[in-house]
C-alpha cells in the first residue's frame, strides 16, 4: 500500500509539473547552453570568481568574443582586470567532435604559443581551475532537476550533471537563472564526491542584443534618476569614504612676500575616520556625515538622520551599493525592531548592481567632497574633520548644488547595445 501511495504522489507531481510548464533538466541544460553558445557570433562581458589554491577566491572581468564558424567556432577571452593579470588572453578553437585546441597569449613576454593537452590540465592564474575548464569538450551526462530557489537574489534552477563515464569531476551542481538561462554558480566535485571548486558568474553583459543578469537593478535605479522631482517622494543618493587623519610633525611655513607657503613632508598618521555623504542631487541638498569607523552603527545614525529632514515625504527613494552594512538590520540592531522598522520602511531602497556603484551619484558628491573640502590638507583628528566637513556642506546647501546626471537608460541601452522589451516613456 505505502509503494501504490508513492507511485501516485510521483504520478500528481509529473503530471502538475507538466501542467504548469516547468522546464526538466535536460531543457534548462540546453536553454543554458543556448545562452552561452548562440548559434550567432556574439560578445560580451562579465565576472567570473573562482576558487583560489592559496588565498581568497580570485575574481576577473573578462571580455569575451565568440565567432561561428560551421559546425565549430572559436572563442576569445580577454581578461580586463586585476591589473596583475591585464591583457592575458586565450583563444579557444571548437573543431566539432575533434578536441579543441587552445592558444594563450602573455602579454609581459609578448608571444602566443599553444597549450599543450597535458598542460591543458594544469592550474590557470593559480586557481582550482584550468585551461581544460575554458574549452568547449565535455563529457556525455546525466542530467538531474534538484529543485528550484533564490541564489544571490536571483530565481533559479539547481541542476546536477553526472558524467556517463569517468572523468576528472563526478558531478556538477549548476544554479542557472530562470529569466536569462545563465549560470549564476558552479560546483565542481572531486571524484571521491567531495566539493572540488566552485565558479561564479555575475555582470554578464551582452552587447549584442541578448537579455543581460543584473540589468533590472540597472534600469531600476536609471528610471528613478529620471523620475521628475517631487518633494513627497525625494531622491536621495549615500555613500562613504574612509578618510586617513594626519598631523604635522613640524609647523608649516605661511607664505610671505616673494616665497610661497611651505610645508614639511614628514607627517604623522593619526589613525583613520570616515565620512558619509548623501546627496539629493534634483534639489541640491548635501548631508555629510563624519564618522569615527564605517560600521552598522554609524551608518543606522546616518540614515536616521536623513530620513529626519524629509518629515513631510511619502517615500525617500535611496540609492545605494551593496555594501553589508545597508540593511534593515543595522537599524533594528540600533534602534530596536519596532523603531529600526519604522525608520527604514521611510525607504524606498535602490541598490546599484554588483560592481556597479558607478551609477550611484554619491560617488560625484565624494569626488567634490574629496577635492573641496579634503584637498590636500592635513586633517589631524575627528574632531577637526567634522568642523571641516560642516563648513563645507552649509557652503553647498547654501549654494543649492545640484548634480546634472545625463546618463539615463536611453545612454545606458545604447552603450551597452541592448534592448528592453516593451515601451516605457522617459519621464524627462
Amino acid at each position: 500500500m505505502p509503494s501504490d501511495l508513492a507511485s501516485v504522489a510521483l504520478l500528481f507531481l509529473a503530471a502538475s509539473r507538466a501542467a504548469t510548464g516547468a522546464p526538466d533538466a535536460p531543457s534548462i541544460v540546453h536553454h543554458m547552453k543556448e545562452a552561452l553558445e548562440p548559434a550567432r557570433s556574439s560578445t560580451r562581458k562579465l565576472t567570473i570568481v573562482v576558487s583560489a589554491q592559496i588565498g581568497p577566491p580570485a575574481q576577473w572581468t573578462a571580455g569575451q568574443a565568440r565567432e561561428k564558424r560551421g559546425d565549430g567556432s572559436r572563442m576569445l577571452t580577454v581578461i580586463l582586470a586585476p591589473e596583475d593579470a591585464r591583457g592575458l588572453a586565450i583563444l579557444v578553437q571548437d573543431r566539432g567532435t575533434e578536441a579543441d585546441r587552445q592558444w594563450i597569449y602573455v602579454p609581459a613576454v609578448r608571444r602566443v604559443r599553444e597549450i599543450s593537452r597535458v598542460e591543458a590540465y594544469q592550474a590557470f592564474l593559480n586557481t582550482d581551475f584550468t585551461y581544460a575548464d575554458l574549452g568547449f569538450v565535455n563529457p556525455r551526462e546525466r542530467y538531474e532537476l534538484l529543485g528550484s530557489e533564490q541564489r544571490d537574489g536571483v530565481q533559479s534552477y539547481k541542476v546536477q550533471a553526472v558524467p556517463h563515464e569517468q572523468w576528472y569531476y563526478s558531478r556538477i551542481v549548476t544554479w542557472v537563472a530562470a529569466d536569462s538561462w545563465l549560470p549564476i554558480r558552479r560546483e565542481f566535485h572531486d571524484p571521491a564526491g567531495l566539493l572540488w571548486k566552485v565558479e561564479t558568474w555575475g555582470n554578464v553583459v551582452r552587447i549584442d542584443g541578448v537579455p543581460i543578469p543584473l540589468l533590472d537593478k540597472m534600469e531600476d535605479v536609471l528610471e528613478t534618476y529620471e523620475q521628475l522631482y517631487d518633494p513627497k517622494e525625494p531622491v536621495v543618493c549615500l555613500d562613504e569614504k574612509p578618510v586617513t587623519l594626519h598631523a604635522d610633525v613640524r609647523p608649516a611655513s605661511p607664505a610671505q612676500p616673494g616665497r610661497e607657503a611651505r610645508r614639511d613632508s614628514e607627517y604623522e598618521r593619526c589613525g583613520t575616520a570616515n565620512v558619509f555623504c548623501a546627496v539629493e542631487p534634483k534639489a541640491g541638498r548635501h548631508f555629510t556625515y563624519a564618522t569615527p569607523d564605517r560600521s552598522a552603527f554609524q551608518f543606522a545614525l546616518a540614515a536616521c538622520d536623513v530620513a529626519m529632514q524629509y518629515p513631510q515625504a511619502d517615500t525617500i527613494h535611496l540609492v545605494v551599493d551593496n555594501l553589508n552594512i545597508h540593511r534593515r538590520k543595522s537599524l533594528t540592531d540600533t534602534f530596536g525592531q519596532d523603531v529600526g522598522s519604522e525608520i527604514w520602511n521611510r525607504f524606498t531602497i535602490h541598490y546599484t548592481p554588483t560592481h556597479g556603484s558607478w551609477l550611484n551619484q554619491a560617488e560625484i558628491e565624494i569626488g567634490i567632497f574629496s577635492r573641496q573640502c579634503l584637498g590636500t590638507r592635513r586633517i589631524p583628528d575627528l574632531r577637526s574633520l567634522r568642523r571641516e566637513a560642516r563648513a563645507w556642506n552649509r557652503r553647498m546647501n547654501r549654494d543649492r548644488i545640484k548634480i546634472n546626471w545625463k546618463f539615463d537608460r536611453k545612454t545606458a541601452r545604447r552603450k551597452f547595445g541592448y534592448k528592453r522589451k516593451g515601451f516605457t516613456r522617459s519621464m524627462t
